[in-house]
This record gives C-alpha cells, structure tokens and sequence, in this order.
C-alpha cells in the first residue's frame, strides 16, 4: 500500500489487521500543503488481504472398446466461493479510511464448466 499524501508519525502496521482496522489510522494526520514528504512511501509488511482459491479438477476415461475411449471433465475454479477482499481505503479523511469495504472486482466467485471428449 502506498501513502503519497499523508503526514505518518511511525510506523502504521498492526500486528493483526482485521477488515474494520487494517493499519493503525491514529498514525495519520494532513500534510501541510507544499510541505515535502518525509515518511517512507510504502511500510515493510503492510499488505493488503491476501487471496487463497481452492481449483478443483475431476476426470473419468470409459474405454469403449480397444480403439475409442470416453473422457469427462469436471472443473471448479475458486470452488469453495470464497470472497477475495480488495485493498483498504488509502485515502486521509474518507470515512471508510482505513478499512476493507470492497471486495476485488477481478474475482467472479465459483466458476465451473463441464467437458466431453471422445478420442478415436
């Protein structure tokens, strides 16, 4: 995460972030305008929720005699549905500043699809 704009007096990482809290927001406080940065653009482990998916691939080959063979497929991306977080709001005087409200727009949840395949 990166914090261009705000004035930070030590160092703003939590020991267990949690998605109301996830970095220390009293450590903050308005830059004077024109005044130069001072503080590091970005801390040491202060990241952002981490993403875990779960892919699942099942198959099945009937033989349908010496030369032809039946395959099945079945694939479940991201198959437990679990909700993949964005990153906290970075932006001094929001209300939400501070805090996972969103989830990430890239992650459509649980996709599954379904194939035949038929080798001679």
């Amino acid at each position: 995460m990166f914090f261009n704009t705000n004035q930070v007096t030590g160092d703003p990482t939590l020991e267990s972030p949690t998605r109301d809290l996830w970095f220390d927001v009293t450590k903050f406080a308005a830059q004077p305008a024109f005044t130069p940065r001072t503080n590091p653009v970005s801390y040491a482990g202060l990241n952002g929720p981490g993403a875990t998916f779960v892919d699942m691939t099942l198959t099945k080959a009937f033989h349908l005699g010496p030369r032809y063979r039946m395959e099945a497929r079945f694939e479940a991306y991201n198959a437990l549905n679990t909700i993949i977080w964005d990153q906290p709001e970075t932006t001094f005087g929001n209300p939400n500043f501070g805090r996972v409200t969103r989830k990430r727009t890239d992650s459509l949840g649980r996709e599954i699809q379904v194939g035949l395949r038929f080798v001679f």
